[in-house]
């Protein structure tokens, strides 16, 4: 019976957490940043119309008059990958007017989401329908997912669900999992650590698949643009995406002027933790997956819904407590820590733009920065001890 009534209580403020964490967000964004109301789904989707019409869009960012006025301008620190251009219309999609295209996204969100929880649902319940159950609470309007893409339109949210569902398919759908890995790397900082994971674990099916995808989508994009795909690929890089206001990994606080040297030194530690965590985790089911989650909370360019792979950790902590019960509020805690990382992140990033969104002092940087970066340090702890605990409960059963 006690069981049972920390179960309830568990499920209920996972889902109550999330909901009035969306309401607060929801709220604050409204009142104090309606200028990026559906931001993203303009720019990205400007992106993808040029291309589609023949014309380079990297040169094209921030011109005004635009090239294509019934496009509109590329704003300023826009950008994605080269085989974006083209996979990108996955979710924005450019041969759609804007208001259609803003109604196709919506949907697709609810259909991905819905998919991401019954599928992960499904893995759950042959483990323990119990965690099954707490799968499900994790899905429900989460707060990591919600938010950010209704706010802007931004597709993050779901590339991070076709992670996830590439963590559950990858052993009896490779196929399936190339593919959908293929359009997750339209955002390289969420979809690489997988790919680093699965090269580890020789999945060469998957990763051969992905990457004849990408390439064959980077070809098409050059050729309708008439540039090499080298150029496109360098313009990426100088297209400064995300501007300086962003977070960019673990390294960032050591260095604040020199951005790329902040996120290759954090890719570096990401890839080490990976390499470290292999030799830990060999649990044979998708729970295993989750170091690939834990990477991009602290390796490279991050915002807003990027960070929804934590549910994977976070789930793990939720399998780890159901059987280790007189240890389960702990793991009940590091579990909420994981779902709630976008939330302790994101109240920095708001503290900082609303009490210095121009001017921002050098201190105020520093400061946000570091708090960042305390925050970081204790899921890479977490992480660790969860591979050890992971492995004694796989021994045990």
């Amino acid at each position: 019976m006690r069981n049972n009534k920390f179960l309830t209580a568990a499920v209920a403020i996972i889902v109550l957490s999330n909901l009035l964490i969306d309401a607060l967000l929801w709220r604050v964004y409204d009142v104090m940043m309606s200028f990026d109301l559906y931001m993203d789904i303009s720019g990205q989707r400007a992106l993808n119309a040029y291309t589609l019409r023949g014309i380079d869009p990297f040169p094209q960012i921030g011109v005004e008059p635009p090239l294509l006025p019934d496009v509109g301008v590329i704003p300023q620190e826009w950008g994605t990958v080269p085989w974006g251009l083209i996979l990108g219309n996955v979710f924005y999609p450019a041969f759609l007017s804007l208001d259609a295209a803003k109604n196709y996204f919506l949907v697709l969100n609810v259909v991905v989401l819905l998919a991401t929880a019954l599928i992960f649902y499904d893995a759950s319940r042959k483990i323990s329908p119990t965690l099954g159950v707490l799968s499900i609470a994790l899905f429900i309007l989460p707060a990591s997912f919600m938010w950010s893409t209704l706010r802007s339109l931004n597709a993050g949210g779901m590339i991070c669900c076709l992670v996830l569902i590439c963590c559950v398919t990858v052993e009896r759908r490779p196929l399936l999992t190339g593919v959908l890995l293929s359009i997750a790397m339209i955002k390289p900082q969420t979809a690489l650590p997988l790919c680093i994971w699965f090269l580890f674990q020789r999945r060469f099916k998957v990763l051969l698949t992905a990457a004849a995808i990408d390439l064959g989508a980077w070809l098409i994009a050059a050729a309708l643009t008439g540039t090499t795909p080298l150029t496109l690929l360098i313009e990426m890089f100088n297209a400064n995406i995300g501007g300086t206001h962003h977070f960019r990994g673990l390294m960032q606080l050591f260095f604040l002027t020199d951005r790329a040297t902040a996120m290759y030194s954090s890719m570096a530690i990401g890839v080490l933790f990976l390499i470290l965590l292999h030799q830990r985790t060999r649990a044979p089911n998708f729970l295993s997956m989750y170091p690939a989650c834990v990477v991009p909370l602290f390796w490279s360019y991050t915002t807003g819904n990027d960070l929804f792979v934590a549910v994977l950790p976070a789930l793990c902590c939720f399998h780890v407590m159901l059987e280790r019960r007189s240890e389960r509020l702990n793991w009940f805690l590091m579990g909420l820590f994981f779902n709630f990382a976008l939330l302790l992140f994101q109240s920095i990033a708001l503290y900082r733009n609303l009490f210095c969104p121009e001017a921002q002092s050098f201190q105020l940087i520093i400061t946000c920065f570091f708090a960042r970066r305390i925050l970081c340090f204790p899921m890479i702890c977490m992480s660790w001890w969860l591979g050890r605990n992971l492995l004694e409960v796989y021994e045990r059963q």
